[in-house]
């Protein structure tokens, strides 16, 4: 995932040039991806073998490994959708934000800011899940949606919404008026059946966005801190509309397992 955001960095920087989708097509150029994002983060460990690696930067120029198309093409259909289609203008890619106040400094890297037909500003997040089930598991790639309320209210994008103004990168708050989730796998053909060489759904979600919502996330977010400030740590069970995320975090076990409310569990007290 790491890997494709600054691919498409590089394909905004490069404004998407045929040299750029050219050079896409050579593993050379995954393999740099590769030791780029190792260099911003040094401290990162990683399951994947160097061997994975060179397979996969193989893998990323054939078109059998996403079902006739490379990880460059993606690229540029995703590219050309969010300017194209979608009529955006990318004013920021993989922006940095830095906010510091009375709790300690907040960061945070916005995947994109984009100007739309209207002069309107979107934040806009990449989601590649999906797209490497083919390489990493053999399986197949898999359809990703979500619908335009939960783009609206989606925590992330409140947070980025909130950051963005805070690290005067966006001067109000009002500046912002959409939220977008991109989904590059959705751009990856069938191949087979009815649908054979269509794209699998919407490669973006657009919603509007709330500016009080805004407001109250910062509210909620002080609370939060000021909480774990004064020791108070306290099981939320996460979900996304009632679905728990519980089952994918690494501490469920200890955490749900519990059942004595005197106990914290290391994790909480560090």
């Amino acid at each position: 995932g790491s890997v494709f955001h600054l691919a498409m960095q590089d394909c905004f920087i490069n404004s998407c040039s045929q040299q750029w989708a050219n050079d896409t097509m050579t593993a050379g150029f995954w393999e740099n991806m590769f030791r780029d994002v190792m260099l911003v983060h040094p401290n990162d460990k990683y399951e994947a073998s160097p061997a994975d690696i060179s397979r996969w930067c193989i893998e990323f120029t054939r078109r059998d490994a996403f079902c006739g198309k490379t990880l460059g093409e993606i690229a540029v259909a995703t590219y050309k959708f969010i300017t194209l289609a979608a009529g955006c203008t990318v004013v920021e890619s993989e922006l940095k934000l830095e906010y510091r106040d009375v709790y300690g400094l907040h960061v945070g890297t916005l995947d994109l800011l984009l100007r739309a037909n209207d002069g309107k500003l979107a934040i806009a997040d990449y989601k590649t899940g999906g797209m490497w089930n083919r390489l990493v598991d053999g399986k197949g790639v898999t359809k990703q949606s979500m619908t335009p309320e939960q783009v609206m209210f989606h925590p992330q994008m409140s947070h980025y919404h909130w950051l963005a103004h805070r690290s005067n990168r966006v001067e109000k708050v009002e500046d912002i008026t959409r939220y977008a989730i991109i989904y590059p796998a959705n751009l990856i053909p069938y191949l087979s059946g009815s649908k054979a060489g269509k794209a699998r759904g919407n490669p973006i979600v657009l919603s509007p966005c709330s500016h009080k919502a805004v407001y109250r996330y910062e509210e909620d977010l002080h609370m939060w801190l000021q909480m774990i400030m004064c020791r108070i740590n306290i099981r939320s069970y996460p979900n996304i509309f009632g679905k728990l995320s519980c089952p994918r975090c690494p501490f469920k076990n200890e955490c749900l397992g519990d059942q004595d409310s005197a106990y914290v569990p290391d994790y909480l007290k560090s």
